[in-house]
């Protein structure tokens, strides 16, 4: 399970996320969540920011970084399309705002 929470207050946008990953079938792998921690939080460039959970977060975040100079709509697009995944997207452009 993983926690990602956002909040806008100030005309600023603060969002955290815990970096633990449940490997399915591997109790082994899970133990070790300091040896196997994986951000969840991904600073896309300096007006978009992405917090997700899911499966495969490998996967989720080179999905993201691929398209990390697209539109926001596209980047939004992309995250829509990854249906193992949850998404708390931060904008700053043209106002602050959670997606």
């Amino acid at each position: 399970m993983s926690l990602v929470v956002a909040e806008v207050h100030d005309g600023r946008i603060s969002l955290v996320a815990d970096t633990k990953v449940t490997y399915a079938n591997d109790d082994r792998s899970t133990r070790h969540v300091f040896e196997n921690a994986f951000p969840k939080a991904l600073i896309l460039r300096s007006d978009l920011c992405v917090g997700f959970a899911g499966n495969d977060p490998e996967g989720v975040a080179k999905s993201l970084l691929a398209v990390r100079d697209a539109s926001l709509d596209q980047v939004l697009a992309t995250a829509e399309k990854l249906a193992h995944a949850s998404f708390v997207v931060a904008a700053l452009d043209p106002e602050p705002r959670l997606l």
